[in-house]
Order: structure tokens, then sequence, then C-alpha cells
């Protein structure tokens, strides 16, 4: 994955040649009625071609789609893990199974991995709020460590999301647990990244191979985003998350990137 470079805004009537470097196939193809990578890529005709794309797997159910989904492409990769509220009660073994997938020369990456303070665990409700938040951010930091080892063990990179209510704790949490594992020098993709720009400056400082990536929603705070520099910046749609418009709010595409690099264009890099 690396760094893209806007240099104008892109017209929707105009092929342009895009990377995503963050997107669910296996819920896209599940809410759109495709069947495979083949079938977006059509989509997307006349309007933009997805050049390069990861595809993320963060639900065990859905592990062993990726291969008749991305077919014989050669421009999409995947990456794997668990997502954040199931690492709770996740069995031992599935760190076994992620190992293997890891392994795959079709794995670019493994995660989403982080800390993920916005959800409640499904033991609803809790008998003792605060010490059930203790115990979740405990395993989700433990499970980061084996993340971080699964990925130096095949040289995959790491894909982070940190989110929490905006306080910057999930972030301020995953940062030294990657410092103490003496992975500094790993390379990592901070997922829709919408921290503040202390928070931007510091993980730039501390991790000099970390890249950024920005969706729609990141777009809204453009001052900070602005900050990244273009060698570090990743356009992704996330999708089908995290759309912004109300009538399409279950159905985000991948052509959403065009919109994604449009606002880019226009509201971070001043172009025309």
């Amino acid at each position: 994955m690396s760094g893209l470079t806007i240099d104008k805004p892109l017209r929707y009537e105009e092929p342009a040649m895009l990377v995503d470097s963050h997107l669910h196939l296996d819920k896209v193809l599940g809410r759109s009625g495709f069947t495979n990578w083949d079938d977006l890529q059509r989509d997307l005709e006349g309007r933009g071609h997805l050049e390069l794309a990861v595809a993320i797997y963060v639900f065990p159910q859905d592990w062993g789609k990726w291969d008749r989904q991305i077919g014989s492409s050669r421009n999409l990769t995947v990456s794997f893990w668990l997502l954040h509220h199931a690492v709770c009660d996740a069995p031992s073994e599935i760190l076994d199974k992620l190992g293997v997938l890891a392994s795959l020369p079709q794995c670019c990456a493994i995660g989403e991995v982080g800390v993920y303070l916005t959800k409640k665990c499904h033991y609803s409700p809790c008998g003792d709020p605060h010490e059930c938040r203790h115990t979740r951010l405990r395993k989700r930091l433990d499970f980061l460590s084996e993340a971080l080892q699964i990925a130096n063990s095949w040289s995959k990179q790491m894909i982070l999301h940190c989110r929490d209510d905006g306080s910057g704790e999930a972030a301020a949490q995953t940062l030294p647990t990657i410092q103490m594992m003496d992975r500094s020098d790993h390379i990592f993709h901070r997922h829709c990244f919408t921290g503040k720009a202390q928070e931007l400056r510091q993980w730039q400082k501390e991790l000099p191979h970390a890249k950024f990536g920005v969706t729609m929603k990141s777009i809204q705070d453009s001052r900070t985003v602005a900050l990244i520099p273009p060698e570090r910046f990743l356009l992704e749609t996330d999708a089908p998350y995290l759309a912004l418009l109300v009538d399409v709010a279950r159905n985000t595409p991948p052509s959403f990137l065009l919109k994604v690099a449009n606002a880019n264009a226009m509201e971070i890099y001043g172009c025309p």
C-alpha cells in the first residue's frame, strides 16, 4: 500500500485509476447482489478503474469466501482479522487460523486491529461496566500484541483502527503497546484516521512508516488531514460502511472512492 498524490479534482465522467486501501468486499457483495470482484469492476465502467484494492475480512464466517470472491484477479489483495467486539470472546485457536491466512501470498496485511472503545460487549447490561470496559481493553491490547507477532512473522503490514468517543484514548492505548514490543519500524496503516493534529504529529514521529487512511468521514476535519504528507496518505472507502448520504447508508459502493478523491483534492489540497 502506498500513498496517493491528488493534483486535480477527478470528474466522474472521466476514467480514473485509483487505489482503494480498505473495503469490506464480503459485505459489499452481500449487500449489492454482485458475486465477485469482476462484477464490481464492471459497476465502475466508464467512471473510473480501481487499479488496486485491499479487501478486508474481519468476520470469521466469511474468511473462507475470499478466494472465490476475488477469483483470479491480480489487482486485489486481502487482509484478515477479527472484528473488535468479537476479540473479547475469541477462542485461542482463532490465532492459529489467522496465522495460516497471514501466510497466504494474496494476504498483504493483518487487520483491521486495534482498540475500539465505542461498543459495549454483547453481555448487556454489564454487572460492573467499569470492570467490563477494563477487561475488554486488556483483551484487545493482548490481541494487538498477538497480531503484531503474526504480522512480523510473515512480513505483513498492519491495519490499525483506533476508535473512541473523540477523547483520543484508543490511540493513546494502542501506541505504547506497539512501542513496548519494539515494532516502531513496522509498516502501519491507520484506517479511518479521525484524530486531532497533536495525535497525528505524535504518530508520525513515533511510527516513521505509518500511513493514514482517509474516508468521507475523515474529510470533515480537513485541517488535520491536510497535515498528512501525500506519500503517507491513503484513500479508502471502507465500503459498505461510513456513508454520509442517507439514501446509500446501507450500500456504500467502492465507486465512492471517486468522491473521496474529489473531496480531498478540493477541500484539503485546495485544488480548483
